[in-house]
């Protein structure tokens, strides 16, 4: 498995970098995914951040890449609707900065028809799981539906 540690790894154009290592965020544990995005050829970093258009470094959970194509990845906190929007406004910020193919928001738990309605608003693919093997297998799948 490879995951990038340095920008120069990940990108020549230096238009994205990795901030540090982070194994969970809100208790998803991001290094499985790192493994579903290699089996499709991307190189993939935890905690990663885009130069967007406005010049600013934008951070997100997750970033892979293969060729042009990039994909951003946010966990939103479990249990606290509140939270939840407020990451979810800010992911769109950075999305609209940044202009990733593919932006998705994790939830470890059901979402309310509320945030359902913002993700979709934002335009973001929303990936529920409630275990680790069901988040790899709907984004192995999610991943189908990107690249073709």
């Amino acid at each position: 498995m490879r995951i990038v540690s340095r920008v120069s790894e990940l990108n020549t154009n230096e238009d994205s970098v990795s901030v540090q290592t982070c194994d969970s965020v809100y208790g998803v544990r991001l290094r499985p995914l790192s493994q579903v995005f290699e089996t499709h050829g991307f190189d993939s970093m935890t905690n990663g951040a885009l130069r967007g258009i406005s010049g600013s470094l934008q951070s997100f959970d997750m970033v892979a890449r293969k060729g042009n194509q990039t994909i951003t990845i946010d966990v939103l906190p479990s249990g606290d609707r509140r939270k939840s929007e407020m990451k979810l406004v800010n992911m769109r910020a950075k999305i609209w900065d940044c202009a990733p193919e593919v932006a998705i928001a994790i939830s470890p738990v059901k979402s309310t028809p509320e945030l359902k309605e913002m993700i979709r608003f934002y335009n973001l693919v929303l990936i529920e799981a409630e275990n680790e093997q069901e988040l790899e297998e709907k984004l192995e799948a999610q991943l189908e539906l990107s690249l073709h």
